[in-house]
């Protein structure tokens, strides 16, 4: 019993550090460098169009408020083509300090002239303030942490004396065995709804990647603002031209994929690449000539995804197994 018990907890420890550092090279390093360059950055002069404080959950269960985050909108503008930001700082995370987004919303009131620091290199990406460097660690360091902590609970924890010499009794050792048989299905179950997603992803992008490419001229490309007196916001507004056969065709498709992203970020960016009259070329479905794309998504992420996936199922099966030897132990031992 003990030595499936290790065997576990090694397992898990294994998974949460190739999550940690998946999670370190996709996420937390490209962030953190963005971050302490972000003090450098060129200055915009925006003007804030919302700034919202928004509760969420609760904490806690007993006795946890909820907590807030601000729900921020600011234009400016980069070359005379006016974007969006969103975010107030690299470490604008929920919190229960309801007094400082109250106070900080005050600061950010409807009409504001605020300073924007935009990326030079990608000036779609925005803030307001540079704090926060140490936020994109937070996910792969607390995987890391957990992995290490498991790994030494695998190589060091020993039951006290007495416990091993107390008979676990067979109802209760096929109980531990069901629960994890369990667990063991929720991870198949993750794994295989992953593998059948990545999958069909990448076969999508497969087909699309074979459309062949037709000459689209970009007819609009801006961001609309709107405001009902109360409420103000804004929305992307992009449309393309083509012609097929003769006949032409005015579509809003970016990807023959949903795509993962941050969407104001990526509006700024297409924004800025895609003016009115720019001529692009777009690819069409020869099926079906109203089903277009501007854009192929990488599939790296995808593939990314579906390793993921296969590592989710791995841990089912792999829990699956072993709580059926568990079973089979506690029924080895009752008959002996």
């Amino acid at each position: 019993m003990a030595k499936a018990v290790r065997r576990i907890f090694l397992v898990f420890a294994g998974a949460l550090l190739v999550a940690a550092f998946a999670a370190f090279g996709l996420f937390a390093w490209p962030q953190w460098s963005r971050a302490r360059s972000a003090a450098s950055w060129p200055v915009a002069e925006g003007t804030v169009v919302r700034c919202d404080v928004v509760a969420g959950r609760s904490t806690g269960r007993r006795g946890g408020g909820p907590t807030y985050e601000l729900d921020l909108l600011v234009r400016y503008e980069v070359d005379g083509i006016t974007l969006v930001a969103d975010r107030d700082a690299f470490d604008s995370v929920r919190s229960s300090d309801e007094s400082w987004y109250r106070a900080r919303a005050r600061e950010l009131a409807r009409g504001t002239r605020i300073p924007v620091r935009y990326d030079p290199g990608d000036p779609g990406f925005a803030v307001l303030r540079t704090d926060g460097a140490w936020i994109p660690f937070v996910l792969p360091g607390g995987l890391l942490v957990m992995s290490i902590v498991f790994a030494l609970i695998a190589r060091f924890a020993k039951p006290p004396p007495m416990l091993e010499a107390i008979e676990i009794p067979a109802g209760l050792r096929r109980f531990g065995a069901g629960l994890l048989g369990l667990f063991a299905l929720g991870f198949l179950a993750i794994g295989s709804f992953g593998l059948v997603v990545g999958l069909g992803r990448v076969k999508a992008l497969g087909e699309a990647a074979r459309w062949p490419e037709r000459e689209a001229t970009i007819v609009r490309s801006e961001w609309v603002f709107e405001s009902n007196g109360v409420v103000a916001g804004a929305k992307p507004a992009l449309a393309y031209r083509y012609e097929v056969d003769g006949v032409e065709h005015e579509s809003t498709a970016l990807s023959p994929v949903a795509t993962l992203e941050r969407a104001t970020d990526a509006w700024n960016r297409r924004i800025l690449a895609w003016r009115p009259g720019d001529r692009v070329p777009a690819r069409v479905d020869p099926a079906d000539p109203t089903r277009s794309a501007l854009e192929m998504p990488s599939a790296d992420l995808d593939i990314v995804g579906l390793g993921l996936a296969v590592l989710f199922m791995g841990l089912g099966i792999g829990g699956i197994v072993l709580a059926i030897r568990l079973v089979r132990a506690t029924v080895r031992d009752a008959v002996s």
